[in-house]
């Protein structure tokens, strides 16, 4: 079984936005965006496009769950999540996100 699954949904502003679900407690969410934020507590690029998966909370919200350590968890999970969504997304369907592709430079 696959450990996250995509979903799209509105956000507050009623724009439609992509996200990660991790199926584990504590249910983690990544959003999938387009250019990084500063107000974001983790973001990790996906390899290759300008894509991110930024850290959007929990299932039930935005919370952070109070345990020791959970900075490191965040962090390890919204990795796992960027690798799986090139992996399992854009590897599988590279025309679906070519506009997002990071063009090589000429040397």
């Amino acid at each position: 079984m696959n450990p996250f699954v995509t979903f799209k949904d509105t956000d507050k502003k009623g724009e439609l936005q992509y996200y990660i679900l991790q199926r584990e407690y504590p249910h983690y969410v990544g959003q999938i965006t387009y250019y990084p934020s500063g107000e974001a507590i983790c973001q990790v690029p996906v390899s290759g496009h300008n894509l991110y998966v930024t850290f959007a909370g929990v299932l039930r919200g935005n919370y952070i769950p109070a345990y020791p350590k959970v900075n490191e968890e965040i962090t390890a999970i919204t990795h796992a999540m960027a690798l799986w969504f090139y992996s399992k997304r854009v590897a599988i369907d590279p025309k679906r996100y070519k506009k997002w592709a990071i063009k090589p430079t000429p040397l």
